[in-house]
Parts: C-alpha cells; sequence; structure tokens
C-alpha cells in the first residue's frame, strides 16, 4: 500500500507556530527564536507572494533560477514550515519544563490532559476569529482569488479555493476547533491550515515526551531515537512529527551546563557554516544538479522523500542556537515585533492575499502594466498583514493566552496536577 502522500508544498505555510509568549519573563524568553519564527512567518508571505505574482520563479528550471538560488530561502516556504516545527519542540519543552519546575505535580496524567487543553485553546480560539474574518470578506464580495489567478496567470491563487466554495459559519466553526487538528482533510475555508495537523500532535509528542523521561541525556537520546522512527514511518504527519522530537533533542543539549564549554570559540563558525549549508548551499546545488534534490523530495516512496527539506531546517536552528551573532540579530526591535504577531501573520496572510492583493492588482494592471501592479499588490499584503497581525495579537491572541491558561490549570488542578502553580504562572507559560 502506497503511504499517504503530504499536502502539496506550495501551499506551507508556516507559520504554524505562535509566539512562545507574548510577554513572558525575560528569563523564560528565547528572544533570538521569537525572531527566527518572525523572520520566517514573513518569508512564507513572501512565498506566497511568490506563487502568486511570479510563478515561473518558483521553477528550478527557469533560466533565472541560477541567479536566484543563493536568496531563495527568502522565499522559501517548506523551509519556513521546517523550522517551525523545530521552534515548536523546543519552546514546548521549555514550557512543560517550567510548569514541572513551578509544581512536580505536573508530572503525571493530569498535568500532561491540561498542557493538552490549554494547547488546543491556545491555537483553535484564533483560528476561529480568523475564519470569522474569511466569512466576513466572502460576505463583503472579496474573494477575488479567482480573477487574480486568473489575471496573473497562477494556478496555486486560481485554484486557492475549489470553484463554487463558499464558507458558511457552522463549517468554519468544524474545521477551526476540530476539522484542523484532526480532520480527514485540509480546512477548506484556509488552506494554510493544513501544519495545525501536524503542529497538534507534535505538540503532543513534546509534552509526553518530557513527563515520561528524565531530562538531559535520557531525553536528548529518547528524542533523537524517536526522530529516527518517526521518519521513517510511511505516513507524512508522523514524518513532519520528527522535527518536534529534533526540538527537544535540542532542548536538553542546549540545557546542559557544560554545553558552553565545548569549544566555545568554534561556535560562531560553525553556526554561521550550518546556517549556510541549509538555507542557501541546499538550493545552490540543487539548481546545479537540475532539480535532483527537488525531485527527490516530491517522491512518494517512504518518509525519507521528506529527509532534505527536514535537514535544512535543521541545520539552520542548530546553526542559530549555536552562533551569538545570528542570537544578537534575531533577538533586535524587528526581530521582537515579528516574533510577536507570528501567528497573525501566519493565520491572516492568505485572507489579505486574495482579497485586498486583489483588490489592489487588478484595476492597476490594467492601467500601469504587470510589474508595478504586482509590485504595489505585494507591498499592500506585507503592510496590511502586519497592521492586521498586531491588532489581532492584542485583540484576540493575548485574550485566547490568558483563557487556555486559565482553562488548562482548571483542568490540571482537578487531579491535583495545579495546586502549586498560580494563576500568574500558569498564564505565563507558552504551552
Amino acid at each position: 500500500m502506497q503511504p499517504s502522500p503530504p499536502p502539496p508544498l506550495p501551499v506551507p505555510s508556516p507559520a504554524a507556530v505562535p509566539p512562545s509568549s507574548s510577554r513572558r519573563p525575560k528569563g523564560q524568553r528565547l528572544a533570538h527564536l521569537d525572531g527566527l519564527r518572525g523572520w520566517a512567518a514573513l518569508f512564507v508571505v513572501f512565498h506566497h507572494l511568490l506563487l502568486t505574482f511570479a510563478p515561473a520563479f518558483d521553477d528550478h528550471s527557469s533560466p533565472a533560477a541560477p541567479l536566484f538560488a543563493p536568496f531563495s530561502f527568502l522565499t522559501d516556504g517548506p523551509l519556513a514550515v521546517g523550522i517551525f516545527f523545530v521552534l515548536s519542540g523546543i519552546v514546548l519543552a521549555v514550557a512543560v519544563d517550567a510548569a514541572v519546575d513551578r509544581a512536580p505535580g505536573w508530572r503525571g496524567r493530569a498535568g500532561f490532559a491540561g498542557l493538552v487543553v490549554k494547547r488546543w485553546l491556545r491555537l483553535a480560539l484564533p483560528i476561529l476569529a480568523a475564519g470569522l474574518v474569511v466569512l466576513a470578506l466572502f460576505a463583503m464580495g472579496l474573494d477575488l482569488n479567482a480573477p487574480l489567478g486568473w489575471s496573473v496567470a497562477s494556478g496555486w491563487m486560481r485554484d486557492f479555493f475549489p470553484a463554487g466554495y463558499r464558507p458558511d459559519l457552522w463549517g468554519v466553526l468544524r474545521e477551526a476547533t476540530l476539522g484542523a487538528f484532526i480532520g480527514p482533510q485540509t480546512p477548506l475555508h484556509d488552506p494554510v491550515l493544513w501544519t495545525i495537523r501536524i503542529e497538534f500532535p507534535g505538540s503532543l509528542l513534546v509534552f509526553a515526551l518530557k513527563l515520561l523521561v528524565p531530562r538531559g541525556r535520557p531525553a536528548a537520546l529518547a528524542a533523537f531515537a524517536l526522530a529516527v522512527v518517526l521518519l521513517v514511518q510511511p505516513f507524512w504527519i508522523f514524518n513532519y512529527c520528527a522535527l518536534f522530537a529534533i526540538g527537544v533533542g535540542f532542548r536538553e543539549i542546549a540545557r546542559s551546563e557544560s554545553r558552553a564549554a565545548w569549544f566555545p570559540h568554534w561556535h560562531e563558525p560553525l553556526g554561521l557554516s550550518l546556517i549556510l549549508a541549509g538555507a542557501v548551499l541546499f538550493p545552490v546545488l540543487d539548481v546545479d544538479t537540475g532539480g535532483t534534490l527537488q525531485r527527490l523530495g516530491e517522491t512518494d516512496a517512504s518518509g525519507l522523500h521528506l529527509m532534505p527539506g527536514m535537514l535544512r531546517a535543521t541545520l539552520v536552528v542548530a546553526g542559530v542556537m549555536l552562533s551569538p551573532g545570528i542570537q544578537r540579530l534575531l533577538s533586535n526591535a524587528v526581530s521582537d515585533f515579528l516574533g510577536r504577531i507570528s501567528f497573525g501573520i501566519y493565520l491572516l496572510h492568505a485572507p489579505v492575499l486574495w482579497s485586498l492583493g486583489g483588490l489592489t492588482f487588478l484595476p492597476l494592471e490594467t492601467r500601469f502594466g504587470t510589474l508595478p501592479a504586482a509590485l504595489s499588490a505585494s507591498l499592500a499584503v506585507v503592510a496590511v498583514a502586519c497592521l492586521a497581525a498586531l491588532a489581532f495579537h492584542r485583540l484576540v491572541e493575548q485574550p485566547a493566552m490568558w483563557l487556555a491558561g486559565r482553562a488548562g490549570r482548571l483542568v490540571a488542578s482537578l487531579g491535583g496536577a495545579g495546586q502549586r502553580a498560580s494563576a500568574e504562572e500558569y498564564r505565563d507559560k507558552p504551552a
């Protein structure tokens, strides 16, 4: 029996990973990882803009491919998706450690249940709010994906929704609360939600590893061994979940007090080398070999077909964790801002693209031509997506995190796990 293939990579989005926290105490916040997630979310927007307004440039066989290959990470959605999953493994592992340190009773079924409920609500409430935005845009007649796709010859944008599709409130409610997590298909109202079908089971995997396996070397070895097992399974969701296990392994290595003494002078050059290998060297080699590596990543033989992309994401995150210079760069004000709004960018950028993108591009094209219209529409989409994500973070995400924290603490306390954790402490934990 052939394994079920993963969803087409032209639809990736990333940013399935919400910010680890918006206002966590500084001691718990991994600012450079927040920044990495924020930039990766923005690169996903660039990827979808490329698929919409310049789909020919996504072809490795195009004449311009050798020129743009070293910079292709700026529009590499699949790479960003892998980075999100590794980051989730790290950040959620930190969250579980914090929970257990404050209340050792979290090691148990009640603690696991509390973490699951909190994670589900943390994701589901913003997804539901974004679904209501999609409903409102359709009600206003701003579903312009088909005319926009035909105008720019983008099959990805033209077929973003099935022909004649009209979302309804019940369907959005069902997909946002259940279908996006364990449903048999990607939610129709927002296809970028395919990553949630990996994000949620991957989160459960992290919780189980951290609650069942002792910290340190045992947890790292168990995490990396589990990653290998998941990678060879003939099911694409399990394959991607291997990245969460890798994230847990990275967390256990990073928390080791002896790690800093391992060749400290080599951290910077080694980290930069890993980042360059994952982000730049792979696409350059792929162009030179006629797209062989890309074709390998599109076969359906086994879970190993995802290995090239997963390896790239692993190298990038490992490089960031090693390089102090890159960590400082990813901790600046712009990176911090993007990290805080990354989940909002993930949820809202596609609706902004097929509504505002079309509303901007279509009239400008008839007057100024394709290139000026595409550039203007792209700038408008990026700016409005970021502003909308900022408002979304304040009006939706922060209340959702508060409510999810209270609900998770309530569930855990029913089993006695949360009795020693205050509401304030639990609310601030990022899981």
